[in-house]
């Protein structure tokens, strides 16, 4: 993604230690943190890619090399000052750390905002030449870019060793891993070996993009245990997943594409493996994932009796194994958020058949993904995690449920929501934002809701909701005046 900000990206080990590499992004705001945060990023990744060779005095080479850690260096075009700089920090590194030095990026997105290519291949070539006259025959260099820019511009991807593929679903359409994994084998079936994946990822906060995907928790966990099993499958080298941590200066959906929350905390489990196979398991509730890990408060999963209603004032059931609208009182179902199931009232889960999509009934498993649902209250949806489409009541006589793609125009997904009741909480502060000590956030319709997962995550003690976002306290701190923000603290 084109960023006007310093941006660094790292590689998570999920293999072997020599082939297996994953990637994500990190945001360096402090060239004197950049260190402490290569350490703990090595707790589970095994290398780093930066879009700054240098930030301030700090050349990321010798970092990455005093951690242990692979790096591919990136050189920016303008000004030409910092080009030059760039250039130089990364002779300079990879004739300190040959070993350690992986490839050099010159520019990000540039295609994207018009920039001509020939000025771009001008500027590929220049840094290759200077690294060849420098000694360093042996550096692959190239540049970034979206896969439609390659696409436009083939004389780009001529010029470079290596090529930077950018894929980002969250600004397209259809589910994110099928839209993903097609726009792969495009550039995989026209530049083979030469490119490689530099950013693909989902914010779980923040609205919608500009065509219509939903910024969501469970949606980003799932399309990144997608990202892995297609990585399983293809045995790509050195792909990356966009990013590390949020970044709340970005502001919007922009803000949360981070793994983990902006203090560090990861929203998935990562099982620590700076050099050999590394597992990611999902936190599959809010406050779970809100937690980074921690346990919930008790052993019992947070689950909600709910029931659904059309428009038309029909109410789900169950009818055989399909789930049906009909006249009458609804059924209730039990959403399980621990596990992100709507379970029968005789055990059966929902889940969809593969062809039609069709909403089903079969026995429970937690772990299949097929069974993931997110209830939405708000905006009267249930959506499935895992295709990121919504339930439709379909017009035919047996007005049987199926997913389609969600539109909060269409009123055969409008599904009125009932049993869905918040926890009471402590005294509501209108107008009052209890700054600081974040330890998490995530999507909340009301004070209550927003207790609740405060109530589900160990280390909260207090919470603000600010147009519709809950952000979870380790404290109450210190109280400020704010117009529009609602906050309390845990009895």
């Amino acid at each position: 993604m084109l960023r006007t900000t310093v941006w660094l990206s790292t590689w998570l080990l999920v293999a072997s230690a020599a082939t297996s590499l994953l990637g994500i992004g990190y945001h360096a705001a402090d060239p004197g943190q950049i260190e402490d945060d290569f350490r703990a990023i090595a707790q589970h990744f095994g290398g780093v890619r930066t879009f700054l060779t240098h930030v301030g005095p700090v050349n990321t080479i010798d970092v990455a090399a005093k951690v242990g850690i692979k790096i591919a260096v990136g050189v920016p075009l303008e000004p030409k000052q910092l080009f030059d700089s760039n250039v130089e920090a990364a002779i300079d590194g990879a004739k300190s750390h040959p070993d350690t030095l992986d490839a050099v990026y010159v520019g990000n997105e540039e295609l994207l905002g018009g920039m001509p290519e020939a000025q771009l291949v001008h500027a590929i070539r220049q840094a290759k030449q200077r690294l060849v006259d420098a000694g360093l025959t042996n550096v692959s260099v190239g540049t970034v870019q979206t896969d439609g820019s390659f696409l436009e511009h083939p004389q780009v991807a001529d010029a470079c060793d290596v090529m930077g593929v950018n894929i980002h679903p969250f600004f397209s359409e259809g589910p994110p891993a099928a839209n993903f994994r097609a726009r792969w084998q495009v550039i995989k079936s026209k530049f083979s070996s030469k490119a490689r994946l530099t950013e693909t990822g989902w914010p779980s906060a923040g609205g919608r993009s500009p065509t219509g995907q939903t910024a969501d928790l469970a949606v980003a966990t799932a399309f990144f245990k997608d990202f892995q099993a297609w990585h399983d499958q293809e045995k790509t080298e050195l792909p990356y997943w966009f990013m590390f941590q949020d970044v709340p200066s970005k502001g919007g959906y922009e803000t949360y594409f981070g793994l983990s929350t902006v203090d560090g905390k990861w929203k998935v489990n990562l099982t620590a493996a700076s050099h050999g196979p590394s597992a990611v398991a999902p936190l599959d509730n809010a406050a779970q994932a809100l937690a980074a890990g921690h346990q919930l408060r008790n052993d019992s999963s947070p689950t909600v009796s709910v029931t659904f209603t059309t428009l038309d004032g029909l109410g789900l059931t169950v009818q055989g194994n399909n789930i049906v609208a009909a006249q009458g009182m609804p059924a209730n179902f039990s959403w399980r958020q621990a596990t992100s199931s709507i379970e029968t009232a005789d055990g059966g889960c929902w889940t969809v058949s593969e062809q039609a999509l069709d909403v089903e009934i079969v026995d429970c498993d937690k772990d299949d993904p097929q069974q993931k649902w997110i209830v939405e209250p708000r905006v009267n949806h249930v959506k499935h995690v895992t295709t990121q489409q919504c339930v439709e009541v379909s017009s035919t006589p047996e007005h049987h449920a199926r997913l389609t793609p969600c539109d909060e125009t269409n009123r055969e997904q409008q599904l009125r929501v009932g049993g869905y009741e918040d926890t009471p909480c402590t005294t509501v502060e209108k107008n009052v934002d209890y700054a600081g000590n974040d330890i998490g956030h995530a999507e909340a319709e009301t004070i209550g809701g927003c207790c609740n997962l405060c109530l589900h995550m160990p280390t909260c003690r207090a919470f603000s909701l600010a147009q519709g976002m809950c952000w979870l306290k380790s404290s109450v701190g210190v109280k400020t005046d704010k117009q529009g923000v609602d906050s309390a603290a845990l009895a």
